[in-house]
Order: C-alpha cells, then sequence, then structure tokens
C-alpha cells in the first residue's frame, strides 16, 4: 500500500494499462480493496482502457458492490472478456458463486447463449442445477451429465 501510495505522489497514471488490465484490474484481481479505492480516490476510471474486464473480475470474486459499481459505469452486463471469452455470469459460473449468478440475473444477465465447459476447473453439479433453476440455457452436454449422474465432481 505504501509503494502504490508513493507512485501516485510521484504522479503515476491511474488509467494506464499493463498486460491488457488496468491497475483498478489488477488491484481486483489480488483482492485488495484498499488499492482500488485508493486509486478510484486518485482519479481511476472504469471506463478507462483495461477495465473492460471489471465487471466479470468482480463476478468472479462474488462481489456484488463492485458488480453495481461497474454496471454504474456502464459497464455491459453482457460483455464477453476477450482473454477468457466469458462473460460476468460465466466467470461467476465458473467458480460455483450461486448467489451472485442470481445477482447478475437479477440485474439482466443474458439466460442464452452460456458457453460455460464442463472441462473448467471446479465447476459444481450444483452449479449447473442452479443455472437451470434460473432459466438460463446450459448446453445439452452439461444437463445430460447432470441427469445422468455422469459427474467428474
Amino acid at each position: 500500500m505504501d509503494q502504490v501510495k508513493a507512485l501516485l505522489d510521484e504522479g503515476l497514471d491511474v488509467n494506464f494499462t499493463r498486460s491488457g488490465f488496468s491497475p483498478l484490474c489488477q488491484a481486483l484481481v489480488t483482492g485488495n480493496r484498499a488499492v482500488m479505492d485508493l486509486l478510484i480516490a486518485h482519479g481511476a476510471s472504469l471506463s478507462a482502457p483495461g477495465s473492460e474486464h471489471f465487471l466479470s473480475l468482480a463476478a468472479g470474486r462474488g462481489d456484488h458492490e463492485l458488480i453495481d459499481l461497474a454496471l454504474a459505469a456502464g459497464h455491459d452486463i453482457h460483455f464477453r472478456a476477450t482473454s477468457t471469452a466469458a462473460t460476468p455470469l460465466e466467470a461467476a459460473a465458473h467458480v460455483n458463486r450461486h448467489e451472485t449468478m442470481k445477482y447478475l440475473i437479477a440485474r439482466g444477465a443474458a439466460r442464452e447463449d452460456f458457453r460455460l465447459k464442463c472441462r473448467w476447473f471446479g465447476l459444481h453439479r450444483a452449479t449447473i442445477n442452479v443455472l437451470l433453476e434460473l432459466g438460463v440455457d446450459v448446453p445439452q452436454d452439461l444437463v445430460h451429465l447432470v441427469k445422468t449422474g455422469n459427474w467428474h465432481h
């Protein structure tokens, strides 16, 4: 935190990109809320290049407050991240964030064109059941695995 404060005092551009991610996204990936708050206080923008992944990252962390922050900043709830090809709903499902999946659906996340793959590490059978209960158009290969009980988790 002290290093970030020192860089900010030296005039660091809070909206630069590194490896395609803004400092806000990098702080979110590491779960450092204090750094995110500090960057925002110094003018970091969720509209800056490299911030387009913020909503999917927040969904993957299950942070509803940050999801709302991204949506208020104009992020598209249907945005498919270039790095993972996942929407925020798929990012939440990938890490079995059931409450966040419900939260995103309630805020307008699409129930169709769902592209989650069963090979994704950590995907639970319960997640597929929650998605089906929410009316998400789950790929038939996943529905078949759930119905037959032939599940690897």
